[in-house]
């Protein structure tokens, strides 16, 4: 037999694989044909061949993303919290457009929920009926309005007194217009809800006369308001504010801030008539 110019014996011929044949015997064919010393098997042509590609898994790959992480339980509990707070506060803000344009008594819960779009399982989540609704909101502005009204100093010697009242005047006008719903509510709708109520109205009205009575007084002492009944000045002054803004919220009246102050003050200051007294 005559070797190979290497030295080793030539390999033997082995018949060529069928058409069709698999891969594992087309590599026992190649290493037949080239024998397990050549080059060409020393390349891994066999090995390769005969050892089938592992298939990919579905999440390898350039294109695959690592899935995202879960966020922490107090991102999750604080974005559950939001959403809370935001339904409830759409049900008070629903609840308060009803009852302006209906009235308490006219009001329903379900008048309520078709208004806020909510179930009437979801609105007894928070809020056992709809007086809760209701004592609620007026608590709340019942609160705004309080926080707008100061006392009147007459012995501060870096504001005037017509500073003061005017400043006074000016933010309450700016309370009761920026929401007129709750001041037609307020002034309008909030007295007969119940006995109770009623009287929860009766007091919050007196603690904001008492201020005015204090004011009158005070100012009396030192000769700058006229004399007279504080208490029937305070709540003379009281009921002007409230029917004036009864009006604009009910019609629909556009103002311009400052010139109420201005008239509204120009009342306080100098009464109406002009006219000198008889005699």
């Amino acid at each position: 037999m005559a070797l190979a110019p290497d030295g080793t014996p030539p390999a033997s011929a082995g018949p060529s694989p069928a058409p069709g044949a698999s891969a594992n015997d087309r590599a026992a064919a190649a290493v037949r044909v080239v024998g397990r010393g050549s080059p060409v098997y020393a390349l891994g042509i066999a090995t390769r061949a005969s050892s089938p590609r592992p298939k990919r898994a579905p999440d390898e790959g350039k294109h695959a993303r690592a899935p995202r992480p879960a966020p922490p339980a107090e991102v999750r509990a604080g974005a559950a919290g939001r959403g809370k707070v935001d339904r409830r506060q759409q049900i008070l803000a629903r609840g308060r457009d009803v009852f302006a344009r209906h009235g308490y008594h006219a009001t329903t819960v379900d008048d309520i929920v078709a208004a806020a779009g909510v179930a009437r399982g979801t609105f007894y989540l928070y809020f056992a009926d709809k007086r809760t609704l209701f004592e609620e909101l007026v608590d709340r502005f019942f609160t705004r309005l309080a926080m707008a009204i100061h006392r009147v100093d007459p012995r501060d010697p870096a504001r005037p007194v017509e500073a003061q009242t005017r400043d006074n005047i000016r933010r309450i006008l700016l309370v009761l217009l920026d929401d007129r719903p709750m001041s037609k509510i307020l002034i309008a709708d909030a007295v007969g809800v119940d006995p109770s109520f009623d009287g929860k109205l009766l007091s919050f009205y007196d603690e904001i006369a008492k201020l005015f009575i204090e004011s009158i007084t005070e100012g009396q002492s030192l000769g700058i308001v006229r004399g007279g009944d504080a208490r029937l000045l305070a709540y003379f002054t009281m009921g002007g504010l409230k029917e004036v803004l009864l009006q604009i919220v009910s019609r629909g009246w556009q103002v311009e801030v400052e010139a109420l102050v201005d008239t509204i003050y120009g009342l306080v200051r100098h009464g109406y008539l002009l006219a000198p007294a008889d005699g």
